[in-house]
């Protein structure tokens, strides 16, 4: 029973989900890398009876597989912010083929690098599964210790076709928030640029969101938004929130995105989702 009271309203009360779509770090995963054993028994909870688990991360699937076969697995996966989609046995399988992926066009990465070198700030490409950058910086660190996986060096003048899924700027907040509008200007539509947490800004390919992630996977199940639970944290979850049945934002939230949504749960350091879970859960075991 949740020793939280009063957070989930009577609108998202009445409602009775199919899928739960949660974000990985800053919503379930704690800033010092941490998934809570009540978090993990909320989600299996909730997936009793049949309701699905859509995991949407602005990881590399390799990066999210650990911290997802916690929840027993899910039935669909994004990574990248939605540019590789997966469903079904493909998503809880390492070697598992996405039915969507799409990738920076060479032209568009080639002049992501010219802006990035330009830029002076670290910055990190994911190709794949895998992910390099041109010298080893405090950047670097910081991401290993997020994704648990190693990076490479690498002269991207001497790769002769950047295949990227995305590319990644680490640094602090505030150089980021100054770097942002320019870089946006300077792609128009050719690629979309989003915070993805603290001291992180990536760009992708454009039209990926991890909206059109979940629509992609839903569609393919016959389900609809309406359906849909959502619980996220940053600037890249706020398509997803907004397009769910309801979506649930983090008090350790930007405050765009708090406000945005309109509804909150604790932060991710109290266990916010099992608290809103475990009310909902609750709720709907007396109905």
């Amino acid at each position: 029973m949740s020793d939280t009271s009063g957070l989930v309203d009577a609108a998202a009360r009445a409602r009775d989900f199919r899928v739960l779509a949660l974000d990985l770090d800053g919503t379930v995963i704690t800033g010092d890398y941490r998934l809570s054993d009540r978090v993990v028994r909320a989600v299996v909870r909730f997936r009793e009876g049949g309701r699905l688990l859509f995991v949407a991360s602005g990881r590399a699937r390799v990066s999210s597989l650990p911290w997802v076969a916690r929840f027993g697995g899910a039935d669909g996966l994004s990574a990248f912010n939605g540019a590789a989609v997966w469903d079904g046995p493909a998503a809880r399988e390492s070697d598992g083929a996405p039915f969507f992926r799409v990738g920076l066009s060479e032209c568009v990465a080639r002049e992501l690098l010219a802006h990035a070198r330009r830029s002076g700030l670290d910055f990190h490409a994911w190709s794949g599964e895998a992910w390099y950058y041109e010298a080893r910086t405090p950047g670097v660190d910081f991401y290993e210790a997020r994704s648990g996986l190693p990076g490479a060096v690498v002269d991207f003048d001497e790769v002769e076709e950047l295949r990227w899924s995305k590319l990644m700027f680490v640094a602090p907040e505030e150089r980021l928030a100054e770097f942002a509008p320019r870089l946006r200007e300077a792609l128009g539509e050719k690629a979309l640029v989003v915070s993805t947490g603290v001291s992180m800004l990536e760009v992708v390919p454009p039209g990926v969101s991890k909206a059109a992630a979940l629509d992609a996977w839903l569609a393919r199940r016959d389900l609809a938004r309406a359906d849909v639970l959502a619980f996220g944290d940053a600037e890249n979850d706020l398509d997803m929130l907004l397009a769910a049945g309801v979506g649930v934002a983090m008090a350790n939230g930007t405050a765009r995105v708090r406000e945005a949504v309109g509804r909150a749960c604790p932060s991710v350091e109290d266990d916010g989702v099992a608290a809103w879970l475990e009310e909902w859960l609750d709720a709907r075991g007396r109905a």
